[in-house]
């Protein structure tokens, strides 16, 4: 699934699963897509499946959390060169079996913001967040 460009958008009321029981999916928002839902997940209960967030103006709203790798394993998020994600709870790896999940947040303008906390590792292990070359993490 790919939102891009400016005054594309993607708007629903319920949860958004990338890879709910299903591997190896992607969603990409560039280029001043938009897409808002209520919970966020990449990778329930499955694995290698990713969301990328890339480019000024892209933005991912989750007025829920955000789970990368929810009972899951080697699932990721990307926000790069200026795209933002905003979400409540945000949690990386939540279950002892949700192993090895990345999320990565690079370049200028880039953010990932949540509005309570984030858990790197909650019960899993080898779970990691990235914050490299002027990306930033706000809670």
């Amino acid at each position: 699934m790919t939102v891009t460009g400016t005054g594309s958008s993607w708007a629903n009321t319920g949860n958004l699963y990338i890879g709910d029981g299903g591997s190896s999916n992607t969603l990409v928002i560039s280029n001043s897509g938009s897409v808002v839902n209520s919970a966020g997940y990449i990778g329930n209960a499955s694995s290698n499946n990713s969301v990328i967030v890339t480019g000024t103006g892209a933005a991912w709203t989750n007025t829920g959390n955000l789970y990368v790798g929810n009972f899951g394993s080697s699932n990721s998020l990307v926000i790069s060169a200026g795209g933002k994600v905003v979400n409540v709870y945000g949690t990386i790896g939540s279950d002892a079996s949700s192993l090895n999940n990345i999320a990565t947040v690079t370049g200028t303008g880039s953010v990932w913001s949540n509005s309570v906390q984030l858990r790197v590792g909650y019960q899993g292990s080898g779970n990691n967040l990235v914050i490299s070359n002027d990306g930033s993490y706000r809670d």
